[in-house]
């Protein structure tokens, strides 16, 4: 029972220290950066004692019934997937659990082929981590008329922005509030405008076209910001970002005085060209809050970033899934938001991949 407990309650440790607040094991933050330590500890305890009620139970003495679960990933090869990916197993280990992590290579016909194979198998939950959130469907439909317990990871399921009818949860972030947040970020790094140039993750992906339409509706509110360009990498590839870099910097030259890449990776790639050009005034805003990415920021190379705790949501999603299996209540939503991260801030985010 300690050994569950204690999960728990390193989960509710890591999200309150980096500014996020487990209530219940639904997690809320604010924009802002972590609060004092002596607030920041007091929220711990808190948060801690509320989410241990609620934490996952025995079944016996002797510890908990092993499931067979699989975990249907967009792709493996881009930095961010690590720390998810640990996340999960992780926690499959701590708990004595079967997991499958399936790749699904970046295709949204192989992400659904993973899926019926699941369903084939008749394991017991499935989460997936779609790359297009209309284009996984059927497949879902499929494990559910299957009655194989399925839930949305990371990236929501359908094209609502809401729990899809007969799945049983959703651990992730909302992506289009994200790039709303980057957009914000676009604002304040430059309040007189200016041409700026965007460069963005594998197409056809739902967050992607969610990271660029709340970057754009941040943007609208000064209209002296204009967008030169975009572009898609095929797999967030920092060598492919700085490719396309350098087609804008030939294409745009000095009017380009700001970048908006949707991963820090990327971002990073894209700063390449722009040094290589001598153009190290631009502004550029990414997401994720990586290691090079904080350091970036830390360096005054990179204006911000929307941090993300990858290793954490996968530790709630797999917590959820158990919870789920065992009969434990739960949120069936698990809404992990953002904070921002400039200059100011930066040192206090240490970055996960």
């Amino acid at each position: 029972m300690i050994k569950k407990i204690l999960i728990c309650l390193l989960v509710t440790i890591f999200i309150v220290s980096l500014g996020v607040i487990s209530s219940g094991c639904r997690v809320v933050t604010t924009d802002e950066a972590v609060a004092s330590q002596t607030t920041a500890a007091a929220e711990t305890t808190k948060a801690a004692e509320t989410t241990a009620a609620a934490t996952v139970k025995d079944n016996n003495a002797t510890g908990l019934k092993q499931f067979n679960i699989v975990f249907v990933i967009a792709g493996v090869d881009a930095p961010f997937c690590a720390p998810y990916m640990k996340g999960y197993q992780d926690a499959a280990k701590a708990y004595g659990q079967k997991l499958e992590i399936k790749d699904g290579k970046w295709d949204a016909n192989v992400v659904n082929n993973l899926i019926e194979d699941a369903v084939a198998a008749k394991v017991d939950a499935i989460a997936v981590n779609p790359i297009d959130s209309v284009a996984v469907v059927p497949a879902v439909e499929e494990a559910i008329k299957a009655k194989v317990p399925i839930m949305g990871s990371w990236v929501r399921i359908g094209a609502k922005n809401e729990l899809y009818p007969g799945t049983f949860a959703y651990v992730g972030i909302d992506e289009w509030q994200r790039g709303f947040a980057a957009g914000n970020l676009m604002l304040k790094a430059l309040p007189d405008g200016g041409g700026i140039v965007l460069i963005e993750g594998t197409p056809g992906m739902q967050a992607v076209n969610d990271r660029r339409d709340g970057f754009l509706a941040a943007i609208k509110s000064n209209p002296k910001i204009e967008v030169l360009g975009q572009q898609a990498t095929k797999s967030w590839g920092r060598e492919e970002a700085t490719k396309i870099m350098e087609n804008f910097i030939q294409a745009n030259g000095d009017k380009i005085k700001g970048l908006y890449a949707q991963d820090d990776n990327m971002a990073i790639g894209g700063l390449l060209a722009l040094e290589e050009a001598g153009m190290k005034d631009v502004k550029a805003v990414g997401i994720g809050g990586s290691k090079e990415g904080i350091k970036a920021i830390l360096d005054g190379k990179m204006y911000g970033t929307v941090y993300d705790q990858p290793y954490e949501a996968g530790v709630l999603a797999f917590t959820s899934i158990l919870n789920y299996l065992l009969g434990v209540k739960f949120p069936d939503e698990i809404i992990i938001k953002n904070p921002l991260v400039t200059i100011e801030n930066a040192s206090l985010f240490p970055g996960e991949w």
